[in-house]
């Protein structure tokens, strides 16, 4: 989970609509007044693509995107289509949440108004909480399920410390001979494409800044890279944006 800035509602959603919708939602509670492809397609440019709790991709064609509603639609008829109320959340998730009760049961972390920094830590590829917040979102969106998250971060960062520890080796042979191009390029090219992978646009990306940002290899080629002269601008901005997606 990362920070997710909430944009504007979509300009269909007026005080008017939503008093509309609502009315309809309360008239038949059957209906999902709130999947609109306005309010989806905000949703998602909102998260960038991913689900707001464990950050697999979703998309707007994919029957795997669903409308989360923070406090439960059950409990909470009016806020419905509330924009502030709306997240959007893979299938998964917003099944695993179900109708639980933010008033009654407790707050869980929301991404758009609470930084995850500060109630979630990522260890041995799990999140645990640093509060009861963080511990409440852990444990009602099933973000800890073996077969599906844990496994999916395990593979990830077993693939970034693979890479990261292959460009450790190639620092160490391009120190003694920083004429080599080919192998410069190389460098290059290789840090570029992982701290990439740790932007707030990819997916999981928490858990590829958490692995960069903790493992001791990441320094050795950050420092390699400014001996050399090769730390670019664009490094120094894509790592300004890891450290955000961190969770170590």
């Amino acid at each position: 989970m990362i920070r997710v800035q909430r944009g504007p509602s979509p300009r269909e959603l007026t005080a008017t609509k939503i008093q509309e919708l609502t009315a309809e939602y309360l008239a038949d509670t059957s209906k999902a007044v709130w999947n609109k492809p306005y309010i989806r397609k905000s949703l998602l440019a909102m998260s960038r693509n991913k689900c707001v709790y464990c950050e697999t991709r979703i998309d707007e064609e994919s029957k795997y995107m669903e409308v989360d509603h923070y406090y439960c639609k059950d409990q909470h008829p009016t806020k419905v289509v509330e924009w502030i109320n709306l997240l959007p959340a893979c299938k998964r998730c917003n099944v695993n949440k179900g109708s639980y009760d933010i008033a009654t049961e407790g707050e869980l972390v929301d991404p758009t108004q609470d930084d995850p920094q500060q109630h979630l830590i990522l260890v041995n590829y799990r999140l645990r909480g640093r509060d009861d917040k963080g511990r409440r979102v852990v444990e009602h969106t099933y973000l800890n399920e073996t077969n599906r998250t844990v496994k999916a971060r395990f593979e990830i960062g077993a693939s970034v410390s693979e890479a990261i520890e292959r460009l450790s080796t190639l620092v160490e042979e391009c120190l003694p001979t920083p004429s080599d191009r080919r192998k410069l390029s190389q460098l290059e090219r290789g840090m570029l494409a992982l701290l990439e992978e740790a932007r707030p646009t990819s997916e999981y990306s928490a858990t590829v800044a958490t692995i960069l940002a903790g493992i001791p290899e990441y320094r050795i080629v950050k420092d390699g890279l400014k001996t050399l002269g090769r730390w670019s601008p664009d490094m120094a901005s894509l790592e300004s944006q890891m450290l955000q997606c961190n969770l170590g």
